[in-house]
């Protein structure tokens, strides 16, 4: 049996050996060494740990407040976010409202311009069909004037007796005058158709009173007194009868001088009426005129009128489709604005994950970096401990101080004794070799721990420099893209400028355009206008002065016109026959040279005969010139037989010239004859030919007429049409505005459910992808975390 330890381990110390006075340890060693002079160690030791407590816990409690920091400023950032969504949300909902509303008001505002437009359209329409009716009137009255002028005319004729043979004999009664045949003819007495022949008439009345002749006489055929004596009587009617007979014959020649004057009075007011028909004529003509240029006006004022609405509808086209442009516009816009500001909000919820991602791996850095530091300290209190206890660190029943370990047993105790004698326990050379390499080692290892301190030194100065180095960046990548957002919010906001004052622009000019176009229409109204009037005013002007003229003119004026109009006539003959002349010459000329052409080969053969002719006399008279030379030299006799032929040669040629004349004479008549019929065929074709491009012109004239008047009907028809629809439409459109109010509001309203379920369902889209994403990432940091420490462990 070992003896126990004097320190009073009770065999725990571990490592006891006898010395000269009794059983040592180390235990033992030191406290005695403490001791000597340990109690100041003691002290600042003590105070060391209560610096590294305060050290430690400074350091928590600034990672605490980082921590705090950190959360408040995410939490501030939410908020932020938060409200500014509030306000973009309001803000769009406010333009969205403002822009509906300007969108009813200028809807409203087009509609009412329209109906203006349309009343003022209808309120023309009625001042033009009160003037159209005006002058329909003043035609009619004008008409009916007319009408009675020529039956006052009639009657005036009829009175003066003119004209009555010709009506008769029109009507079917026999002509010429007769008795019974009023002023002119005999018997009857006053005039009439039937003169005075009273009781033919049926139904007739009889005692006119107060109607002009017969006045007071009684009725019927019962005239004059009764009750005279009968002798009396007698006597009296053949006085009367006498009388009568006197009368009757001075009243026929009466009668028949007041014929011729008649007749001759006759005469002058026949040529009178003559005139007065003529200038009637003349009146009735230039008011056909009239009326044909006043209904040629009505349909120009038709068409332009068709023209206007023509327009007009072309006009509210353009104003249909430029409205639908800008609604188009706007709704592109608000779409882009709407898509623009969900990409931002995208953008900066992006930029938001990646701060908090930076900072999360920041602070993953810097905890896996106090981790390593408390490794590294809990490894250095390791090295102590086992220093210390040499076999075994720490407390408790195996290893460390004051107990525990393997030692006590008196099977190690003869080792224990050996190492202490190896070690020079024993003696006190050793001891101090030992002392002095301890402390060696030590100070080596001293030297050790501060390379090792100033290269951790210098990697964490590096790992800060690089930490600031990331963050730098990140700032200026940060910078860049709000930097790049801007601009391009700049350059949206500045082609949207640029858009509206183009559509301002283009919309300035079109209504400058249809301003002036309007202001040229006017123009072009009132110039027509203008030129109308002066139509009017002179043809006016030219009616007077006819009027004037044909009552200034006397006789003299009318023989020297007539002479100067003989004049021009001559004139104009003399002119016509220099011209017939000249064409007839032209025409011969042609002929001739159509002659040539056509009728070369006959010319040719008549010109052949005539030289075979010319040959035949020229040899005739050779032969007989020898025959004469001939009988002259043989001389002598004969002579008067000579003379007798010679007499016979000269009568031949006679004739043969006169035959020769004849045929010539035949050849021109022939000639001329063929000539004539040739110009005549010519004529004829040419005759042809323009009366068929006569009739074509009148057919395609007609055609034309024709189609005008098509036209005309599909105009009116079209306008009657129109009419119709602008009716129904207006119905229609009062119906549809109220309908299209209620689907408007109801569109609206489903629009804007729809886009808050599209952005719902886009920011749930989002959060559950953030989700995952947070998810995923804090399941890697974990597995991450789970690694190095299970490689620690294993280190």
């Amino acid at each position: 049996m070992m003896g126990a330890c004097s320190c009073g381990g009770g065999g725990k110390c571990g490592g006891w050996y006898w010395r000269n006075d009794g059983w040592w340890c180390v235990l033992k060693e030191e406290e005695e060494e403490e001791e000597e002079g340990g109690e100041e160690e003691e002290e600042k030791r003590k105070k060391k740990k209560k610096k590294k407590k305060r050290k430690k816990t400074r350091k928590k409690k600034r990672k605490r407040k980082r921590k705090r920091k950190k959360k408040r400023k995410k939490k501030r950032k939410k908020k932020k976010r938060k409200r500014r969504k509030k306000r973009k949300r309001k803000k769009r909902k406010k333009r969205e409202e403002e822009e509906e509303e300007e969108e009813e008001e200028e809807d409203e505002e087009e509609e009412e311009e329209e109906e203006e437009e349309e009343e003022e359209k209808r309120k023309r329409k009625k001042k033009k069909k009160k003037k159209k009716r005006k002058k329909k009137r003043k035609k009619k009255r004008k008409k009916k004037k007319r009408k009675k002028k020529r039956k006052r005319k009639k009657k005036r004729r009829r009175r003066r007796g003119r004209g009555r043979e010709e009506e008769e004999e029109r009507r079917g009664r026999r002509g010429g005058r007769g008795r019974g045949r009023g002023r002119r003819g005999r018997g009857g007495g006053r005039g009439g158709r039937r003169g005075g022949r009273r009781g033919r008439r049926r139904g007739r009345r009889r005692g006119r009173r107060g109607r002009g002749r017969g006045r007071g006489r009684g009725r019927g055929r019962r005239r004059g007194r009764r009750g005279v004596r009968r002798g009396v009587k007698k006597k009296r009617k053949k006085k009367k009868k006498k009388k009568k007979e006197e009368e009757e014959e001075e009243e026929e020649e009466e009668e028949e001088e007041e014929e011729e004057e008649e007749e001759e009075e006759d005469e002058e007011e026949d040529e009178e009426e003559e005139e007065e028909e003529e200038e009637e004529e003349e009146e009735e003509e230039e008011e056909e005129e009239e009326e044909e240029e006043e209904e040629e006006e009505e349909e120009e004022e038709e068409e332009e009128e068709e023209e206007e609405e023509e327009e007009e509808e072309e006009e509210r086209k353009k104003r249909k489709k430029r409205k639908k442009r800008r609604k188009k516009r706007r709704k592109k816009r608000s779409e882009e604005e709407e898509e623009e500001e969900e990409e931002e909000e995208e953008e900066e919820e992006e930029e938001e994950e990646e701060e908090e991602e930076e900072e999360e791996e920041e602070e993953e850095e810097e905890e896996e970096e106090e981790e390593e530091e408390e490794e590294r300290r809990g490894r250095r209190r390791g090295r102590r401990r086992g220093r210390r206890g040499r076999r075994g660190g720490g407390r408790g029943e195996e290893g460390g101080r004051r107990g525990g370990g393997r030692g006590g047993g008196e099977e190690e105790e003869v080792k224990k004794r050996k190492r202490g004698r190896r070690r020079g326990r024993g003696r006190r050379g050793r001891r101090r070799e030992e002392e002095e390499e301890e402390e060696e080692e030590e100070e080596e290892e001293e030297k050790k721990k501060k390379r090792r301190g100033e290269e951790k030194r210098g990697r964490r100065e590096e790992e800060e420099k690089k930490r600031k180095r990331r963050k730098k960046r990140r700032r200026g990548e940060k910078k860049r893209k709000r930097k790049k957002k801007r601009k391009k919010k700049w350059k949206r906001k500045k082609r949207r400028r640029e858009e509206e004052e183009e559509e301002e622009e283009e919309e300035e000019e079109e209504e400058e355009e249809e301003e002036k176009k309007k202001k040229k229409k006017k123009k072009k109204k009132k110039k027509k206008k203008k030129k109308k009037k002066r139509k009017k005013r002179r043809k006016k002007r030219r009616k007077k002065r006819r009027k004037k003229r044909s009552k200034k003119k006397s006789e003299e004026e009318e023989e020297e016109e007539e002479e100067e109009e003989e004049e021009r006539k001559r004139k104009k003959k003399k002119k016509k026959r220099e011209k017939r002349e000249e064409e007839e010459e032209e025409k011969r000329r042609r002929e001739k040279e159509e002659e040539r052409r056509e009728g070369g080969e006959e010319k040719e053969k008549e010109e052949k005969e005539e030289k075979r002719g010319r040959r035949r006399r020229r040899r005739r008279r050779r032969r007989r010139r020898r025959r004469r030379r001939r009988r002259r030299r043989r001389g002598g006799g004969g002579g008067g037989e000579e003379e007798e032929e010679e007499e016979g040669g000269r009568e031949r040629r006679r004739r043969r010239r006169r035959e020769e004349k004849k045929k010539k004479k035949r050849r021109r008549r022939r000639r001329r004859r063929r000539r004539r019929r040739r110009r005549r065929r010519r004529r004829r074709r040419r005759r042809r030919k323009e009366k068929e491009k006569e009739k074509e012109k009148e057919k395609e004239k007609e055609k034309e007429k024709e189609k005008e008047k098509e036209k005309r009907r599909r105009r009116r028809r079209r306008r009657r049409r129109r009419r119709r629809r602008r009716r129904r439409r207006r119905r229609r459109r009062r119906r549809r505005r109220r309908s299209r109010r209620r689907r408007s509001r109801r569109r609206r309203r489903r629009r804007r459910r729809r886009r808050r379920r599209r952005r719902r369902r886009r920011r749930r889209r989002r959060r559950r992808r953030r989700r995952r994403r947070r998810r995923r990432r804090r399941r890697r940091r974990r597995r991450r975390r789970r690694r190095r420490r299970r490689r620690r462990r294993r280190m």
